[in-house]
């Protein structure tokens, strides 16, 4: 859990990867590092990189909130920063690019 902040942007950057091979590798270890470690690390961590402009990585990044979405599972509404989370996700939706707000109606969906 300590080193989440260091190694979260790393992973999103090489989830959207141009090179196929990366980033399906980036997806792989993002994914993981969303399920193994706490979900207020992760979801504050994600928070402190929420200026990301490309959208490859807005993509990446609504991925990752949607993971700890999917961890949270039946416990979300006890999270507590449940309200937040929803505002996040909710300002996905604003986004210009379609793959963006497909990726966060996702996450509203599994909310």
């Amino acid at each position: 859990d300590s080193h989440v902040d260091t190694f979260l942007p790393t992973l999103i950057k090489k989830a959207a990867d141009t090179n196929s091979f990366i980033a399906e590798e980036g997806v792989k270890a993002l994914c993981s590092l969303c399920h193994s470690c706490s979900e207020i690390k992760v979801y504050t961590s994600l928070q402190a990189i929420s200026s990301v402009r490309a959208n490859p990585m807005k993509i990446k990044h609504a991925m990752a909130y949607n993971e700890l979405i999917e961890k949270l599972g039946s416990r979300a509404s006890s999270f507590r920063e449940l309200s937040g989370l929803v505002k996040v996700i909710a300002n996905f939706m604003n986004e210009g690019a379609i793959e963006v707000r497909n990726t966060a109606k996702r996450g509203l969906f599994s909310l």
